[in-house]
């Protein structure tokens, strides 16, 4: 298993490819169990012969792991007391294929499921075009007069926020 130093990101990452117990291993060395026999023979003859292969392969799929995982825009943050409501897409920007009163009633019907309250109060629905297109609907709660969102795709999507609790 791999090790990681404390003091650094940039040296953790580094020792996390160049420090991995199988950039030890050379093609003479004996497996430690007859069940290793395989992967020592595949490793050593086929993809793993020299250092650098290995550590350019786990760049690699560190590399893919950081792009795959970073591609969503944040449309919308709505802070309240406690709590955090961030939407995020990862969906592109494309025309709009449906009408103001469809995104309304999709969002009417969300917004009451997800924020556990039926009696909301319609305010406005805005068609943004910045950073993608997108319905953004207020909703106004009837005891409060606090607002809530909700966010609706051109292709009718809802966008499920991630809910951040405060301290």
């Amino acid at each position: 298993m791999p090790t990681l130093v404390k003091n650094s990101d940039a040296k953790g990452v580094r020792r996390f490819i160049l420090d991995d117990p199988w950039n030890e291993r050379r093609d003479g060395d004996a497996p430690a169990m007859a069940g290793d026999a395989f992967v020592a023979i595949a490793t050593s003859r086929f993809f793993f012969d020299e250092r650098g292969n290995y550590i350019v392969i786990r760049a690699f799929t560190l590399l893919l792991l950081l792009i795959c995982c970073g591609n969503a825009t944040e449309l919308l943050r709505d802070k309240h007391t406690d709590t955090t409501y961030i939407f995020k897409s990862e969906s592109k920007d494309g025309a709009p294929r449906i009408s103001q009163r469809e995104a309304v009633l999709k969002a009417d019907e969300w917004a009451s499921g997800f924020y556990g309250d039926d009696l909301l109060r319609f305010v406005d629905c805005q068609f943004k075009t910045k950073p993608i297109r997108h319905w953004l609907i207020t909703f106004q709660k009837a005891e409060t007069g606090q607002e809530f969102y909700a966010v609706i795709l051109p292709d009718g999507g809802v966008v499920i926020p991630s809910v951040e609790r405060g301290l």
